[in-house]
């Protein structure tokens, strides 16, 4: 998967406190890709936000088979 595929993916991933996609936001930091892993880091709005579980279920959702 390249990252171009990725951020694509990803603005589909909404912040549910802010409203706007995770790519729009600036949220994701240090992606690489390759063709079955993925690896980011996503900063949140606030270090223990509530919503990390449900962020991190639709990363996941929207990148189905890659670790």
């Amino acid at each position: 998967m390249r990252t171009e595929e990725v951020l694509e993916a990803l603005r589909r991933v909404e912040e549910p406190e802010l409203g706007q996609n995770l790519v729009a936001l600036q949220m994701i930091q240090d992606l690489e890709a390759s063709d079955s892993a993925v690896s980011m880091k996503v900063a949140l709005a606030t270090p223990r936000s509530r919503f990390r579980e449900q962020i991190e279920a639709g990363i996941r959702a929207q990148l189905p088979g890659v670790d």
